[in-house]
């Protein structure tokens, strides 16, 4: 009888193995490899806080909010993500970098959420881009250097200290905007607009129901639609066009540049201190004042009531057609016609 003997295993065989077993298990736990799993919350607003990289934010119509988090696992793994009442908190350890460097956003974490619609949404702090649907709801932004595209909204408060594009579908109450730095500021329809910008990039807003806000230093272009009022303070260089104004107009500016306004009712007050045209299309400014100095140059081609005029330097006052009592001072140029 032939009896065959166990194959003994020598230490090279074991820990051989053991590598094979560990590299295993290695790969199949790898976080690098597995898909994220969705998590589905009961919640109604979302805060992100702290956080750079990018955001998604989709409407959709089921009850809860669904959340993905993607990215660089040692990214991914500062993300914490919690309920508060009836807010989820995604928000990042530590404290945001700044660099100069370009974002790029391969390198930080995607926070994917689908929520439905009349889910209000808060940002405090964050670098990176966001792409935000029509959640219905309050929109509330403090960020530094952000890209954002957003749709339909019920308000917008924006608070952007560094650049970036930031877009916003239609408002239908009230947008507030205090902007930093560089990038174009672009707004639907609105209830009421009030925006602060402190260096370049345009603004360009639609129409606008009530009041039309803009205090601006530095440069850029200023537009807007049809609007209820228009009040226009301008520190810098940039054009300012508005269609129809229909409860009155102020414009002071401190710097250079054009507007053109298509009509305007109510009360008009129009000072510059620079250099810049301004000319009225139509209306019934009702009542005028300007102060045009050094070169300035005013134009209304529709109905002034009551003009009270001052022209300094080489400015030029015109009006087409006025009614009422005329003050015109200064060593400036006046063209008026009375109707």
């Amino acid at each position: 009888m032939r009896i065959e003997q166990g194959r003994r295993d020598t230490p090279t065989r074991i820990a051989i193995v053991g590598l094979l077993f560990a590299a295993t298990i290695l790969f199949l736990t790898s976080p690098t490899l597995a898909e994220p799993a969705s998590q589905l919350y009961e919640a109604h607003k979302v805060r992100l806080v702290n956080f750079v990289g990018t955001l998604d934010v989709t409407v959709g119509d089921q009850p809860g909010i669904v959340l993905d988090i993607t990215g660089p696992p040692d990214k991914t793994d500062d993300v914490g993500v919690r309920l508060d009442g009836d807010t989820l908190v995604i928000a990042r350890k530590g404290m945001i970098d700044h660099d100069d460097q370009p974002f790029d956003a391969a390198l930080y974490p995607t926070v994917r959420l689908r929520v439905p619609v009349a889910t209000a949404l808060t940002i405090r702090g964050m670098d990176g881009q966001a792409r935000i649907g029509d959640i219905a709801a309050p929109l509330s932004v403090h960020a530094a250097s952000l890209d954002l595209i957003a749709g339909n909204v019920t308000t917008a408060m924006i608070d952007r200290s560094g650049s970036g594009r930031i877009e916003i579908g239609d408002v239908s109450g009230s947008v507030v905007a205090r902007l930093g730095g560089s990038g174009d500021f672009i707004v639907g329809t609105a209830g009421e607009v009030e925006i602060e910008k402190r260096g370049s990039g345009d603004i360009d807003v639609g129409h606008v129901e009530g009041a039309f806000v803009a205090r601006v230093r530095g440069s850029g272009d200023v537009s807007a639609a049809n609007v209820g009022t228009a009040t226009i303070e301008k520190h810098g260089s940039g054009n300012v066009r508005l269609g129809r104004v229909a409860g009155g107009l102020s414009y002071v500016s401190f710097g250079i540049g054009n507007v053109d306004v298509g009509a305007v009712d109510g009360p008009v007050v129009v000072e510059t201190s620079s250099s810049g045209e301004v000319y009225i299309h139509d209306g019934r400014a009702d009542p005028l004042k300007v102060v045009m100095r050094e070169y300035g140059d005013f134009t209304m081609d529709g109905e002034a009531v009551n003009p009270d005029l001052t022209a300094e330097g080489a400015s030029i006052v015109r009006l087409s057609s006025y009614l009422g009592k005329l003050v015109a001072r200064g060593t400036g140029y006046f063209e008026v016609k009375r109707r």
